[in-house]
C-alpha cells in the first residue's frame, strides 16, 4: 500500500519498522548500515519497496560509494534487507525482510521473562541473557 507519510502508516507498522530497525542495530555493527536500513525501512513503509539509488545512501550517510556498498552488502549477508529487482537504470530495489522484527520481538519477551524469574527469585547476579537468534549469513542476493 503507498502512503504519503509515515503519519498515515498505521501504527503496528510501524511498531513493526522500529523493532525491525532494533534487530538491525543488534545485527550489525555498523552506523551506516544501520542508518542505510532505517532509511529503507521508511521507504518500505511507504511504498512497499526501496528504489533510493546508492549516491542518495551516500548523501545521507556522508560516506563514499564503498562504505554504502559494504554496509548493504552486510545487510544482505544478514538477511534484513533483500534485494528484489535491478530497474533498467541498474538500480537495486530492496525490500525488509520484516522477520527480523519478529524475532527481535520474540527475543524481547524471552528476555524480559527470563529477567522477571531471575528477580523474583532474587538471583540477578546470575541472570544469563537468552542468545540472540542470527540468521545464518548467506551471500546477498544479486
Amino acid at each position: 500500500m503507498q502512503y504519503k507519510s509515515i503519519q498515515d502508516v498505521p501504527e503496528d507498522q510501524v511498531e513493526r519498522a522500529i523493532s525491525f530497525i532494533a534487530a538491525a542495530l543488534r545485527l550489525v555493527h555498523s552506523k551506516t548500515a544501520a542508518r542505510i536500513a532505517q532509511y529503507i525501512a521508511d521507504e518500505c513503509l511507504l511504498h512497499g519497496q526501496s528504489n533510493l539509488p546508492h549516491k542518495e545512501f551516500e548523501r545521507r550517510t556522508g560516506t563514499c560509494r564503498r562504505t554504502v556498498s559494504r554496509a548493504l552488502q552486510n545487510l544482505l549477508n544478514m538477511k534484513i534487507i533483500e534485494r528484489i529487482e535491478h530497474t533498467e537504470e541498474k538500480r537495486s530495489v530492496y525490500r525488509c525482510c520484516w522477520e527480523r522484527a519478529d524475532e527481535y520481538r520474540a527475543w524481547g519477551k524471552e528476555f524480559d521473562r527470563k529477567w522477571a524469574e531471575a528477580r523474583k527469585e532474587q538471583r540477578l547476579k546470575d541472570f544469563r541473557a537468552p542468545t540472540y537468534p542470527v540468521p545464518e549469513a548467506g551471500h546477498g542476493q544479486g
